[in-house]
């Protein structure tokens, strides 16, 4: 069905569940979104489990040999729902591109605090 969002993987929080779930909804042309993202700590069994299912073909067998990998896309959201669900930071003023696992953060931030929070978001994001 167009216009459907299915969001799976791993979140760290329950806000984080949610600010992706907004963020998804932010999309034009979206007109339901099913947010079956698993809330899980980041290196639990669960978190690597609900990461791992949402990948595809050779990069799914790749992640389960290599433990760690991970693509630009899964970054770039991952980054972008944690900046949303940051109250020190404005995520929608701030844009995420990422081209061979490096984060681009390009914006406005409100604060020095907000972008010093912003820049750890992103460097902890990831491998």
């Amino acid at each position: 069905m167009k216009g459907v969002v299915t969001l799976t993987g791993g979140a760290d929080s329950q806000a984080a569940k949610s600010a992706a779930q907004d963020l998804a909804g932010q999309v034009e042309g979206v007109v339901l979104i099913k947010n079956e993202l698993t809330v899980a700590a980041d290196g639990t069994e669960a978190r690597q489990d609900a990461n791992t299912a949402t990948a595809s073909g050779e990069v799914r067998e790749a992640m389960d040999e290599a433990g760690d990998g991970i693509d630009d896309a899964w970054i770039t959201s991952k980054v972008k729902s944690q900046l949303l669900a940051d109250t020190a930071v404005k995520g929608t003023q701030i844009n995420v591109d990422t081209k061979a696992n490096v984060v681009t953060l390009t914006g406005t931030a409100e604060s020095a605090v907000a972008k010093d929070a912003a820049v750890r978001i992103a460097a902890g994001t990831g491998a």
